[in-house]
C-alpha cells in the first residue's frame, strides 16, 4: 500500500510501482518494510513512508536508488510507468550476473524443492527446502530480479 491509498487519496500506476518497491525492499533487506504491533500502526507506517536509517546499505548505491525512488512519499518522485523502472533494473541486473531465463529458475526451484511436482498452481502446497540447501546471497536478489521483470512484462 502506497502512502497516498494509507490516506484514501486517488491511486493510479505508480501506486502499483510504490507497491513492487516494498517487494524489493523486502526481498533484499529479509524482512517486513513497515510491520508494526497492530494494522493501525502499520497503515500510520505506511502514510509517514519512513524508511529505516540504514536502508540497503549493504547492496551497490545504483541499485538502493532504484528502489528508493520507487519508494518515493510524494509520487512525482517515483518511476512514471512501469517501463521507466524496468529500464533502470536491467542494466543492473545485468552488471550483476543475474539474469535468467525460465530454464534456469526451473532448475533452481527443481533443487531446491526435488521430487515436487510443479502443477500450474502452488497454492495448495507447502514446499519445505531441501535438506542439505544452502543459500547464497544473490539468491533472494536473482529470484525476486526474476519475478519482478516477468510481472512487468506482463503488465
Amino acid at each position: 500500500m502506497s502512502p497516498e491509498q494509507a490516506k484514501g487519496e486517488a491511486v493510479d500506476e505508480r501506486t502499483d510501482l510504490y507497491a513492487i518497491g516494498i517487494l524489493l525492499f523486502e526481498l533484499l533487506e529479509r524482512k517486513r518494510l513497515f510491520d508494526s504491533a497492530n494494522d493501525l500502526a502499520t497503515l500510520e507506517k505506511v502514510r509517514q513512508a519512513r524508511l529505516p536509517d540504514q536502508a540497503l546499505q549493504k547492496y551497490p548505491a545504483r541499485l538502493r536508488a532504484v528502489v528508493l525512488k520507487a519508494l518515493q512519499k510524494n509520487r512525482i518522485y517515483r518511476y512514471p510507468d512501469a517501463a521507466t523502472f524496468l529500464q533502470e533494473l536491467q542494466p543492473l541486473i545485468a552488471d550483476e550476473h543475474c539474469e535468467t531465463n525460465a530454464e534456469e529458475l526451473s532448475e533452481y526451484l527443481k533443487n531446491i524443492f526435488p521430487g515436487s511436482a510443479f502443477k500450474d498452481t502452488l497454492a495448495e502446497d507447502t514446499f519445505e527446502p531441501a535438506a542439505g540447501y544452502t543459500h547464497f546471497p544473490k539468491t533472494s536478489w536473482l529470484l525476486g530480479s526474476f519475478l519482478f521483470l516477468v510481472a512487468l512484462g506482463f503488465w
